[in-house]
């Protein structure tokens, strides 16, 4: 009886002492030299890839729905300009050039930008500002 068990402890004991040395020796290695993308290593650096934030806002009569947007510094948005009444664009203080087309009732413009700084920036319409169709637009770490 005491031979099957100590025969299984030895296997199991050879298979750890296997994994053990294989992690051990592809972990310092880079990547492409010897790791592979099944192997046991772990990245000596892990970087996060910052994601697209999509978001829809709708033009009204002299109002953004919704009026405040959060995203994360570092993402890609893409703000989709939906007209519901009257004409109207979304243009964003504090960013050069980020601003849509004009649309109508109806009609959608899209702009792409990085949110590269943390802070409150208001977003607008260029044509009813001063009627105080603004929204916020809030970037954090």
């Amino acid at each position: 009886m005491r031979t099957p068990v100590a025969v299984v402890v030895v296997v199991l004991a050879v298979i750890a002492a296997g994994v053990l040395y294989y992690y051990r020796h592809n972990a310092s290695r880079p990547a492409g030299q010897g790791a592979t993308s099944n192997s046991l290593a772990m990245p000596a650096k892990v970087t996060f890839e910052l994601g697209t934030e999509t978001r829809t806002v709708t033009a009204g009569n002299f109002s953004f729905s919704p009026n405040v947007l959060y995203v994360k510094k570092g993402d890609k948005i893409v703000v989709t300009l939906t007209g519901k009444e009257g004409t109207h664009d979304w243009t964003l203080a504090g960013y050069n050039n980020v601003h849509t087309d004009r649309v109508a009732a109806g009609q959608s413009a899209t702009v792409t930008f990085t949110a590269d700084k943390i802070g409150t920036f208001e977003y607008y319409c260029s044509l009813h500002r001063s009627m105080g169709m603004k929204g916020k637009l809030i970037v954090v770490k």
